[in-house]
Formats: structure tokens, C-alpha cells, sequence
């Protein structure tokens, strides 16, 4: 999967948002302020993520992105395989994509990926992938603007059960874009704060914005925890504890959960949590809270969407499973 999005201003480095209504989560009393990076992601600065139980370079390597095509529009960060324990047999991927192009892309896919060893043989293999960034037709994190970047988070591992880590050297795939068409919101739900807990870390947010924002029990959020140069060293899902369930209105803040305490035995204190949210729709009705708010999207758009939903559940599925064996 691929994450990030679309914002209405340039991003800044010391916007702050903690001023912006009523709470339901702890304000940031002094600690460095957000880096809002878009209208639905900030880097945060916080409490420890991780059990601290193993150094983080026994954890991650950097492979190599191979091309089956060139793709001039988007640069790619560096790439990583990481894993929570040092007997991990799942391997994290995840790097981040820069559009450098001249137009919004969105619905970004990556076809054709697989995962090889140094050989060049496959090890592992997917039909696509998304990143994530937002396309406000459908208000779904999508779309990268110009100057933007996303994610792509992904979970690998070899179906009889071999260690994946020791053997990754590359992952090949092609971009993809479906569309290009990118309005925006008016709604701005920014992360500006996070807390750890008993292994449970939580993402306090608030609609920045114009406009509401319509939260849903069964939005994917989620997080990059990073080091102090910005590359990842771990990943998950922000799907616990959500509130409030249903608009979120300019001003009022909420905060989301991870489900299961941390396994990752490294270290981070940063993070850049991805807040998904769904356009309330023209009536500003609540969204059900078990399917996302496509009923006014465009047909097209409205199909794309909901493979993209698709993907985000298997992956997330996959996530949960391997947390809850931890």
C-alpha cells in the first residue's frame, strides 16, 4: 500500500495545530511541533516507540529498486527491508515517492512488483500495489501534487515459512497512474501529537480545515516510525481505538490507536502518521461506520476506491495476523 496526501499549501516546518479547538488527547505542552507535511500527515517528534531490546541495524538493510520501466515523474527514497525481531520471518518494505512531475498523480500503482534475492530470482510477488496520497473526488489517499511524497508499506513472506530477511536484495516493479485529477478538500485532519502506553501508541489529530471530515471505524490509518535521517524503521496500522466516529468538524480533534502493544525490539522516537479520512459527501451526512462514504463519487472513481479498500484489508489482514502471533 501507498500512503501520504494532498494538501492545500505549501508544507512548513513549524505549523502548528494544537491551538485548533477543543481536545480529546493531551496538547503538545512544549515538545518540537509538528512538520505538517500535508493536508493528513505530519513527522512527530515523541515518547519511545519500540522495546529497545536490539540495535536498529540488525533489524533493517537497504535493497535496491529495479525499474521495469523509467519513470521520470517520481523518485524513489531509499528502500528498506525491515523486521520486528531478529527471528522475524515477515519482512517490512517500505520507502518513500517524491512526484517530481509538473501534475497531481493519483491512484499510483505499482505493477508487476516482486521481491529477489541477489541472484535475481523471485522470492516473493503481488499483482500491484498503491501509494498512498489524497484524490478529493473521492477525498481517498491517493494522490501525490506536485512536490509531494508518499509511502509504500507492504509485508512479505515466504509461504513455507524460510527466513525472507537474509535472502531480500531488490524489489522490480512499474509506476502506474490511473488518473490525474486532484481537487481538494477542505478539510485538513493533521496529526500533531502522539502518546506510547503500555506498548500502545496513540495519534492525536485535528481538522485543521474548512470543512468536516467524515472518521469511519473502518478508515486505515497509519504510521512510519523513522530515524533521526527520516528513513523508516518500522510500520503499522492506526486501527485500535478511533474517535470520534463519524464528522469531524473544523476545530474538533480525535485520536487513533494502534491494536496490539509494539514487537519491534529497535528504537524510534519519530513518526509520520497518515490520518484517513472520507468526504462527508455534499448532504455533510455521517459516513456508516462500516463501509467507506463512496455513494457520491464518480463511477470510475467510485470502482477505483473500493480496490483500493480491497488491497488496504488484505494487507491490514496480514498485519493482524502476525501482530496477534507476536
Amino acid at each position: 500500500m501507498f500512503c501520504g496526501c494532498g494538501g492545500d499549501e505549501a508544507p512548513t516546518s513549524t505549523q502548528s495545530v494544537s491551538d485548533a479547538g477543543s481536545r480529546v488527547c493531551p496538547a503538545n505542552d512544549g515538545g518540537t511541533s509538528p512538520r505538517i507535511l500535508s493536508n493528513k500527515s505530519a513527522e512527530l517528534d515523541g515518547p519511545t516507540l519500540g522495546l529497545g531490546a536490539t540495535p536498529n541495524d540488525s533489524l533493517r538493510q537497504p535493497i535496491r529498486i529495479e525499474l521495469l520501466e523509467p519513470e521520470p515523474r517520481f523518485v524513489a527514497g531509499p528502500v528498506f527491508a525491515m523486521r520486528h525481531t531478529l527471528d522475524d520471518r515477515a519482512v517490512e518494505i517500505a520507502f518513500s515517492v517524491t512526484n517530481v512531475g509538473a501534475t497531481s498523480a493519483c491512484f499510483i500503482e505499482l505493477v508487476g512488483f516482486r521481491v529477489k534475492d541477489a541472484a535475481g530470482a523471485t522470492l516473493t510477488e503481488a499483482e500491484m500495489y498503491n501509494v498512498f496520497e489524497l484524490d478529493v473526488d473521492l477525498w481517498t489517499d491517493t494522490c501525490l501534487s506536485p512536490g509531494e511524497s508518499g509511502w509504500l508499506l507492504t509485508i512479505q513472506e515466504f509461504r513455507g515459512g524460510a527466513n525472507l530477511f537474509s535472502s531480500i536484495a531488490a524489489i522490480e516493479f512499474q509506476y502506474d497512474v490511473l488518473t490525474t485529477s486532484a481537487p481538494l478538500p477542505q478539510a485538513r485532519v493533521i496529526p500533531d501529537v502522539y502518546t506510547v502506553s503500555g506498548g500502545i501508541a496513540t495519534v492525536c489529530f485535528v481538522n485543521a480545515g474548512a470543512g468536516p471530515a467524515a472518521i469511519t471505524a473502518q478508515t486505515f490509518s497509519q504510521f512510519v516510525a523513522l530515524d533521526d535521517a527520516g528513513d523508516p524503521l518500522d510500520w503499522g496500522f492506526l486501527t485500535g481505538r478511533i474517535q470520534p466516529i463519524g464528522l469531524l468538524q473544523p476545530g474538533e480533534s480525535g485520536s487513533a490507536s494502534t491494536k496490539f502493544p509494539s514487537s519491534y525490539q529497535g528504537t524510534a522516537h519519530r513518526m509520520r502518521p497518515f490520518i484517513d479520512f472520507e468526504s462527508p459527501g455534499p448532504s455533510a451526512e455521517p459516513c456508516s461506520t462500516n463501509e467507506p462514504c463512496l455513494a457520491n463519487a464518480p463511477g470510475a472513481s467510485r470502482e477505483l476506491e473500493m480496490v483500493r479498500r480491497l488491497g488496504q484489508r488484505r494487507v491490514h489482514t496480514r498485519d493482524v495476523l502476525r501482530r496477534a502471533g507476536n
